[in-house]
């Protein structure tokens, strides 16, 4: 199970997943430092949701053009994993 956090970056918030056997963040899963958000409250929903969610997505695999959504193909994509892109602001 995902363990994401939210993490307070000077005026904006990240989210990280917190490893509590090194009692420290995974930077290098593509998540963490990417994905901003305003406020913390955001943020903390967007790390839910992650946690939550099950589903396929590929949020933290850049240059591939899998971590974002294309508006068009919107119908053709499970309503759940649309609402998690929704959240990181990764459909374009």
């Amino acid at each position: 199970m995902r363990n994401y956090k939210v993490i307070n970056e000077g005026n904006r918030y990240t989210i990280g997943q917190w490893d509590n056997r090194y009692q420290a963040y995974i930077i290098n899963d593509g998540v963490y430092g990417y994905y901003y958000w305003n406020t913390e409250e955001e943020a903390q929903c967007a790390a839910d949701a992650y946690n939550r969610y099950e589903g396929c997505e590929w949020l933290g695999h850049h240059g591939y053009g899998n971590d974002i959504i294309n508006e068009a193909e919107i119908d053709d994509i499970d309503e759940e994993m649309v609402e998690l892109y929704r959240l990181f602001n990764a459909i374009r």
